[in-house]
C-alpha cells in the first residue's frame, strides 16, 4: 500500500446546534460506530453516532481541518497540513493513495469517477472519487487484452480502451458498479496502445502499425476508416481540429487527419531521449519527452513545428496534464512536478510531489488529478493546492 486515504477539508468552524429532548422515562440510546467518522459527517450538523456530541464537539472529527484548533490539520501524520483552511500557506496537495486490481496505466476522469487502465487481467476499473480523501474501486470490466490506456466518449456513457492485441474495446459505465463491454472488440492492424477520441472519431496509436482512425458513432460496431503508417512507432496520439500529433520513440508526427479514410503526414520533428506522451493546448503540443524532460512545441506553422521552452527532469517524464497555468509531470524516479507553464517559452518548476514509481500518466478534471504508477497503484491530488 502506498499510503494511508487523506481527508481534505476546506471549510472555517462553525458552532452546531444540539438539540435534545428530555423524556424521563427514556433509555438512553446506543453510540452507534458508523457516527462523525468522515468529513461529511462532521460537517452535516447532525449527532451521527447519538453520543450527544454534534459535528467538532466530537472528538473524532478532531482530524478534520475544520475541527482543529489551529484550523488546519494533519490526519494522515505524514507533517504537513491536509488543507489550508486558516489560509496560512500550509497545504498538502496529496488527498489519498490507493492499490487497485491490476496495474494503473492509462486514466480519464469524468465527474466523480477515474477510469483506470490496469494491464493484464483486469481490464478497465472505475474508481468513485465523490470523496476524494477516500476513494473507492467501485467496479470493472475484464476486456480480453491488455488494457493501455483510456479515452472518454463525447457522448454517452462510454469509455474507449486501447486493449492492446484485442483491439478497441468499448465500455459502457453507465453503472459503476457493473460497468459491461458493448459488442465484440474492434480488431486494430496492430496492437493498440494508446487512444484518443473527437467527437464520432477515434484515434489509436498501435504501435509499429502507426495510428489508425475509427469511426465510433455506433459504439457496438466501431468502424475503421483509414491509417497512417510510414516508417515510424506509433506510442501515443493527441488529436484538435483535424490535426494529429503522434508520438514516435525519438519524434512527433503531424498529420492532416480532415479526411478520416485518407490521412496525410505533414511533417516529422525530431525529439531525442524518447517521446512518452503528447498533449495538444491551443497552438502547442506539450510533450513528455523521457530523459529529455518536459518540452513545448509551437503548431504555429504546422509544415516547420519548433520547440521553443524546455525543462530538465531528473527522471524520465512519462506523462503530463495541463490545468490552467499548470502542468503536471509524471517523472520516474523524481516524482510529481509541479510546472508553471505561463510561460511556454520558460517553463519553471513550482514543486515536487513526493510519489511512487513507475510513473505512468496523470488525468484532471476541474478540482482533481489522478496519477497512475503501475502495481503502486494512484494518487488523488488536489488541485487547489496547486495552483
Amino acid at each position: 500500500m502506498i499510503g494511508r486515504a487523506r481527508r481534505l477539508a476546506l471549510w472555517p468552524g462553525r458552532a452546531g446546534l444540539l438539540v435534545v429532548a428530555v423524556c424521563a422515562s427514556c433509555e438512553d440510546p446506543p453510540v452507534r460506530s458508523d457516527g462523525e467518522d468522515t468529513l461529511d459527517r462532521c460537517s452535516d450538523g447532525l449527532d451521527n453516532d447519538l453520543d450527544g456530541l454534534v459535528d467538532c464537539e466530537d472528538p473524532r472529527c478532531g482530524v478534520f481541518a475544520r475541527c482543529s484548533a489551529d484550523g488546519d490539520a494533519d490526519s494522515d501524520s505524514d507533517g504537513d497540513s491536509d488543507s489550508d483552511a486558516d489560509g496560512d500557506g500550509d497545504c498538502d496537495p496529496v488527498l489519498a493513495a490507493l492499490e487497485i486490481p491490476g496495474e494503473a496505466m492509462g486514466v480519464a476522469i469524468r465527474g466523480d469517477f477515474a477510469y483506470v487502465a490496469s494491464g493484464d487481467d483486469d481490464g478497465l476499473v472505475v474508481v468513485d472519487l465523490s470523496v476524494a480523501a477516500a476513494p473507492e474501486v467501485r467496479g470493472g470490466a475484464d476486456t480480453p487484452g491488455q488494457a493501455w490506456a483510456v479515452a472518454l466518449a463525447t457522448w454517452g456513457e462510454y469509455i474507449f480502451v486501447a486493449d492492446g492485441a484485442s483491439g478497441l474495446v468499448v465500455v459502457n459505465v453507465g453503472d459503476a458498479e457493473d460497468p459491461n463491454l458493448v459488442g465484440e472488440p474492434a480488431s486494430t492492424q496492430g496492437d493498440a496502445l494508446a487512444i484518443c477520441v473527437d467527437g464520432e472519431r477515434a484515434y489509436v496509436a498501435e504501435g509499429i502499425t502507426g495510428i489508425e482512425i475509427f469511426d465510433v458513432s455506433d459504439p457496438e460496431t466501431p468502424e475503421p476508416r483509414g491509417i497512417l503508417s510510414k516508417g515510424f512507432y506509433a506510442q501515443d496520439v493527441d488529436e484538435a481540429a483535424d490535426l494529429a500529433v503522434v508520438a514516435g520513440i525519438a519524434n512527433i508526427i503531424l498529420a492532416d487527419v480532415s479526411s478520416s479514410s485518407q490521412p496525410e503526414r505533414i511533417t516529422t520533428l525530431g525529439l531525442v531521449d524518447g517521446v512518452k506522451n503528447v498533449v495538444l493546448d491551443g497552438g502547442l503540443a506539450w510533450i513528455a519527452n523521457g530523459q529529455g524532460g518536459l518540452k513545448a512545441v509551437s503548431l504555429e506553422d504546422e509544415q516547420a513545428p519548433g520547440v521553443i521552452g524546455e525543462l530538465e527532469t531528473d527522471g524520465l517524464a512519462m506523462g503530463l496534464a495541463r490545468f490552467g497555468d499548470r502542468a503536471l509531470v509524471s517523472v520516474e524516479g523524481e516524482g510529481l512536478l509541479v510546472v508553471d507553464v505561463s510561460r511556454p517559452e520558460a517553463p519553471s518548476r513550482r514543486e515536487t510531489i513526493e510519489a511512487p514509481s513507475p510513473a505512468w500518466r496523470v488525468a484532471v478534471s476541474e478540482t482533481l488529478a489522478v496519477a497512475t504508477y503501475g502495481q503502486s497503484g494512484i494518487l488523488v491530488i488536489d488541485l487547489g493546492c496547486l495552483r
